[in-house]
């Protein structure tokens, strides 16, 4: 598809030739032949881009030459051509770099048969016998997984070399199967090369479908230039039929960008847009006149793009216009159908509708709206299909099930910046009623969408303002969950862009009243600045100042002030706590709806200490000794033992502050030191100031008998999923079969495992109790066992209490 090469493709193919290893060379034995391979190497491996297709004839050629000199110099030695058995040779090397056949060792079909895995396969790929590939596939398949030192395997040379016989790349596929997914040093699968280099259509349906479920996997496979087949397939042009195989098996490669940024659809369209023949043809289309791409969206250009002809003119000249220019109308319906594929329509899905259309139709401004593609191609659909900005789109993959413009698609799609403004210019110029429009789903109109989209950060550059001044009253309009648009920019954690760039500053700068509305769960702005927000940024500020308030307001299900979600938030910063604690104290003291604090939150969500939670426990310093208030009734430190996500900081200062808490039991008979080990808490972090503050606790059972260790050797022998459900069983009385089993299991160990107690050296100890429990363990179980460890070391009589 593409019109030129580029220095880094050039053609990737290993050297011809039967393959020559150095280890081979010793003793070598008087020449019978010689044949130089330097000029043949240089016919084929070389290559400035494109293989065209007088240069593969010829190469074709060179090889056949190759082929005849090699079976001519050697037939007396290799009798009928490998028929009946076949040959390895031991070669050298000479300074000249001529291969010297030195000695012929013959290979029956014993030695071929054995379970060693051989290269007679690879070595006829690589030359090209494909009758004698198929033979070997057929009584030696097992041969066929050989790889060399490359990672190449007999499959990569077939899809390589252009294998035109179907039936070869089948039973190599046969053969082994698995070479569909094997990666060269390259990082390509066959299906690379057979895209790569043309292979023939049934080559390629080969690939895919004879053993499904590998592949289709080779299709999404990129390589290490980030690649896929159809990324090759569109730049070498593959024959018929393959790039739409492709795109039924995987359409979401589309769009997938290599490492240089090129992505399909960039290759057909981009590549030759940005070119004079292009721009020229585009012109007339576009209006563009050869310009710079950043000059036609500029600001001061964007009313250039407003076609002066009729639909119905423009239209005419397209179909004139393809008539003599082939590549035009290519590379637009190339381009129409990768977009069909990419949002999941059938390929033959119609352009327009017809009073012979049946839904769903594909409308190509949509789906230029709905991507960051090149302008022109997005203006080609303007140009071509104005009607469509009036149109609603359901379509399941384009519309997400909803019904949307294409101003709405455009809201939300990934492109930014100038593109992403001079596309909503574009639409509101054809349609601006589309901006009062909402969506079935949850009545989104298009500025809902778009100032919660990340990829749109900025007010004026990313068209926001343009959107907002052709529908003022979108500030004023709530979705399906009563959100404004400034809940959503809210939820989005916008900001940045100063005071010019803002877009929560500018939605309270229009509307400061905005502030003080509540969506239908009666949450305030302010409330999902504390649950989405990171840091108290100048967004936060302006979102307070305009309703301080908010701080004291309840929301949510759990009546929660802004303060209560901030501390659950796990992404919220000390200076988001900070600024919520000045503004209102007294919410450190006050509980939500489940009966906790702020300091209960903050040892549920796992934040350090000194980021934010020093803040709310000097603020509120009893509550550290204060109980929730449900059934439940935890106190700080076993909240924080509890919790998967608590931190080691968090526990050590709690453990110091408030060390009663350790000796305090919940309504279960557990401890600190049983929720801990529970929550899979490591010694190092966490287990160890619970047990310091303490000990007697590990000596302890809950209501159901289970000690520390025998939660802790439960997680860690059972797995955590099998330990939760165990534990659980025992928390409901059931465990009896249970523990009898795992006593027994625990006696059979009872010796061994009181002389490792007793040993001197604790390095010892530890290589005891592995030894006794027959237990190969990778490095990273060492800390269970050290919980383990340290548990019995405390008191070893834990493992006769039942």
């Amino acid at each position: 598809m593409s019109d030129d090469s580029s220095s880094d493709d050039r053609i990737d193919r290993p050297p011809l030739g039967p393959q020559v290893h150095r280890r081979q060379a010793s003793n070598p034995t008087p020449a019978v032949a010689s044949i130089n391979f330097n000029q043949l190497e240089r016919q084929w491996s070389t290559g400035n881009g494109i293989s065209v297709e007088g240069d593969f004839i010829s190469r074709t050629t060179a090889l056949q030459d190759f082929r005849n000199t090699w079976s001519t110099s050697s037939s007396s030695l290799m009798g009928a051509a490998f028929n009946d058995s076949f040959t390895n040779s031991q070669s050298q090397i000479s300074m000249n770099n001529e291969v010297v056949v030195t000695e012929e060792i013959k290979i029956d079909d014993e030695k071929i048969g054995s379970d060693t895995i051989g290269s007679v396969i690879h070595d006829e790929a690589r030359i090209m016998t494909w009758d004698k590939v198929l033979a070997l596939c057929k009584s030696h398949p097992q041969h066929a997984k050989y790889a060399n030192d490359g990672g190449w395997t007999a499959l990569h040379h077939a899809c390589n070399r252009r294998c035109d016989r179907a039936d070869v790349v089948e039973a190599l596929v046969k053969a082994y199967p698995g070479a569909l997914l094997d990666l060269e040093d390259q990082g390509k699968t066959p299906l690379h090369y057979a895209c790569r280099f043309k292979a023939p259509k049934d080559t390629v349906r080969v690939l895919l479908h004879n053993t499904p479920s590998l592949g289709h996997r080779a299709v999404s496979k990129r390589d290490r230039k980030g690649r896929t087949p159809l990324w090759y397939a569109v730049r070498y042009d593959a024959p018929k039929g393959v790039v739409e195989m492709l795109l039924e098996i995987d359409p979401s490669v589309v769009l997938e960008e290599d490492k240089a940024g090129e992505s399909p659809l960039s290759l057909v369209w981009d590549t030759w847009a940005e070119k004079f023949e292009g721009k020229k043809t585009l012109s007339a289309f576009i209006g563009f006149d050869g310009k710079a791409e950043e000059e036609c969206l500029s600001e001061e250009n964007a009313n250039s793009t407003v076609f002066k002809k009729s639909t119905e003119e423009i239209k005419e000249l397209f179909q004139k216009t393809c008539t003599v220019n082939k590549k035009l109308h290519e590379r637009w319906e190339t381009a129409n159908l990768f977009l069909k594929a990419n949002f999941g329509f059938k390929l033959n899905t119609p352009s327009i509708v017809t009073p012979q259309s049946a839904s769903p139709i594909f409308r190509m401004l949509h789906a230029t709206a709905a991507i960051p593609c090149h302008p022109t191609l997005f203006f080609m659909a303007k140009a071509l299909y104005p009607n469509q900005a009036r149109e609603w789109d359901d379509h399941h993959e384009l519309a997400k099930d909803d019904r949307q413009t294409a101003l709405h698609l455009a809201a939300a799609s990934a492109a930014r910046g100038s593109l992403s403004r001079i596309v909503v210019k574009s639409l509101l110029e054809l349609y601006p009623e589309a901006a009062k429009l909402k969506t079935s789903s949850n009545g989104s109109l298009p500025l809902h969408k778009m100032v919660e989209n990340e990829h749109k950060q900025h007010w004026i550059h990313d068209g926001l303002r343009d959107l907002y001044q052709a529908y003022p009253a979108a500030l004023h309009e709530v979705d399906s969950l009563g959100r404004l648009p400034l809940h959503r920019a809210a939820a989005a954690n916008k900001h940045g862009g100063g005071v010019n760039g803002s877009i929560i500053l500018h939605l309270i700068q229009d509307w400061p009243q905005a502030a003080e509305q509540a969506d239908h769960s009666g949450r305030l702005p302010l409330h999902y600045v504390a649950e989405h927000g990171e840091g108290w940024e100048e967004e936060s500020e302006g979102i307070y100042q305009a309703y301080p308030a908010a701080t004291s307001t309840r929301a949510g299900p759990s009546a929660s002030l802004p303060l209560h979600i901030a501390c659950a938030a796990p992404d919220s910063r000390h200076d988001m706590l900070q600024k919520l604690v000045e503004f209102h104290p007294r919410a450190t003291m006050q509980t939500d709806r489940n009966g906790k604090l702020p300091l209960h939150l903050l040892c549920e969500s796992g934040k350090p200490w000194d980021q934010g939670v020093e803040k709310i426990y000097e603020a509120y310093k009893a509550g550290i000794k204060e109980p929730e208030q449900n059934e439940r009734g935890w106190v700080a430190l076993q909240i924080a033992a509890a919790s998967p996500m608590g931190s080691s900081s968090f526990i050590s200062r709690l453990t110091e502050l408030h060390p009663k808490a350790a000796a305090r039991k919940d309504a279960d008979g557990r401890y600190s030191l049983h929720l801990a080990c529970e929550a899979g808490k490591e010694w190092e972090t966490g287990l160890q100031d619970i047990f310091n503050a303490y000990p007697y606790a590990n000596s302890s059972s809950d209501l159901v008998g289970m000690l520390p260790f025998h939660i802790a050797a439960l997680k860690w022998c059972c797995g955590e999923d099998d330990a939760k459900v165990r534990m659980s069983r025992a928390h409901l009385g059931v465990t009896a079969s249970f523990h009898k089993r795992a006593r027994c299991d625990m006696e059979e160990n009872d010796d061994a495992i009181d002389q490792s107690i007793t040993d001197g050296d604790s390095r010892c100890r530890s290589s005891s109790f592995l030894e006794s429990s027959n237990a190969v363990l990778p490095d990273t179980d060492a800390p269970k066992i050290e919980i383990l460890y340290r548990l019995l070391l405390a008191n070893p009589d834990i493992l006769l209490l039942h």
